[in-house]
């Protein structure tokens, strides 16, 4: 017996009910199936612009890194260059530029942490340009050292139109490098060195 038979052997009422079956399954195979696929679409879409912007940060991370990697060992280069006397090293600068320091003042010593120590020495200069100033700033800045303008003063001088006195302290920080560990070789030798040294003793 063919499907058609079948259906020809109903009653109207379960043909009606089949009818409504039939119009329900093909509404949801017009709607709800495209919607399914639009949201399962969407989601993957939705996975993939996030996957895009984490390799869009990881990059940007890397560059960041790479970045304050390059700056650490510009710094690192720049400590391992200990600052000379700082009158002498002030002294040779000014006189580029054609500068009196009449007066130069050490100051103490001052600790930073456990491996950096601030060293100071305060200048003056009296009658000065203020283009003169600026070339010694740059200068003592470009030095190469690890130096810094910590403290500045200028003043005005009379009625001239470009005479200044300054006082200025400048900072040298010296680094002290860190003890090696020592390695694991090192060590078993030391911890034998010491047995034997006991064994010895009894």
């Amino acid at each position: 017996m063919s499907l058609r038979d079948r259906i020809n052997q109903l009653e109207d009422r379960e043909r009606r009910l089949l009818g409504v079956l039939v119009v329900v399954f093909c509404v949801f195979v017009i709607l709800v199936i495209p919607v399914g696929l639009t949201a399962y679409l969407g989601s993957i879409s939705s996975e993939n612009e996030a996957m895009r912007e984490a390799i869009a940060s990881i990059q940007e991370s890397r560059a960041t890194l790479a970045k304050r990697a390059q700056e650490r060992e510009a710094m690192d280069a720049r400590y391992q260059r200990k600052a000379p006397p700082l009158a002498g090293f002030l002294a040779g600068i000014a006189q580029r530029h054609d500068i009196e320091i009449p007066e130069t003042q050490d100051q103490a010593e001052v600790p930073h942490g456990k491996r950096f120590t601030e060293r100071s020495t305060k200048i003056t200069l009296r009658d000065v340009g203020m283009l003169k100033i600026a070339k010694l700033m740059e200068d003592i800045a470009q030095s190469g050292y690890p130096v810094s303008i910590s403290r500045m003063n200028i003043r005005k001088r009379g009625t001239q139109a470009d005479s200044f006195n300054v006082q200025m302290v400048v900072s040298a920080f010296d680094r002290e490098e860190a003890p090696e560990k020592p390695s694991a070789a090192e060590g078993e030798e030391d911890a034998e060195a010491a047995e034997g040294q006991e064994e010895e003793a009894e």
